[in-house]
């Protein structure tokens, strides 16, 4: 399972740069409407998001829906969770909220934060790993952590490296063009490396809203309403 909020956005792009017809295929592959719900916050299968990003795939014959939706994937728009974590005072802070609290995001989902030789590398194990639309995912979370640390970061700020877990495209370059870094494929995971002194930086800006562990698991865990199941799960 994984929250709905990790597409948000990404219908209206389908349709902006694919057409209707593409997004309304997307949403049959994936039985479900992602649209209706993007802002509601609750869970939806893994398979669904696959689902869908592999049937525009499909339709448009382009191998790059990863790269499209990257400039609009943020963690700002990771609902409640997003919020809990945006809360923290340093990056570092909010990296390691990040990795104790993934399951109130996703479920078999692991989150990494490991310093060698003066660099940060913050990583991200996806339980969609395997699947053919995992390229796309896989570039997809890199673009989300990359907004994570930016948030804390100079408006200028780019990774020293980002690490891909899939196989190195022909054309590769558009992928370091794209993140305005280098990027390696064939890693062992996700993930991105930065100077760990970055760990230490403060958001420039507060919050939308001030969250405890507390706030974030009713959130997950009650619906929106007792007649609204919504709020928990959406098949």
């Amino acid at each position: 399972m994984i929250s709905v909020t990790a597409l948000a956005k990404v219908p209206a792009m389908v349709r902006h740069a694919f057409g209707d017809s593409v997004l309304q295929h997307a949403n049959r592959a994936a039985m479900l409407d992602i649209e209706l719900i993007e802002d509601r916050d609750c869970f939806i299968p893994h398979v669904t998001m696959t689902d869908f990003l592999f049937e525009i795939e499909k339709r448009t014959k382009e191998r790059y829906i990863g790269l499209m939706i990257a400039p609009y994937l943020s963690f700002e728009g990771y609902g409640c969770w997003g919020d809990y974590v945006l809360a923290s005072d340093t990056l570092g802070t909010a990296i390691r909220r990040a990795a104790s609290t993934i399951g109130y995001h996703s479920c078999g989902e692991a989150i990494t934060l490991s310093i060698k030789d003066g660099l940060a590398r913050f990583a991200y194990s996806s339980a969609a790993r395997g699947n053919p639309a995992y390229p796309h995912i896989a570039t997809g979370a890199a673009a989300v952590m990359a907004s994570l640390c930016r948030s804390f970061a100079e408006p200028k700020w780019r990774p020293t490296r980002i690490d891909l877990d899939i196989a190195r495209p022909r054309d590769a370059a558009i992928f370091d063009d794209a993140f305005g870094c280098p990027v390696a494929f064939d890693r062992p995971g996700a993930a991105i490396w930065f100077q760990a002194g970055l760990l230490a930086s403060q958001r420039p800006r507060r919050p939308r809203r001030l969250m405890t562990v507390e706030d974030l698991a009713r959130a997950r865990l009650d619906p929106a309403s007792r007649g609204d199941l919504i709020g928990v799960i959406s098949t």
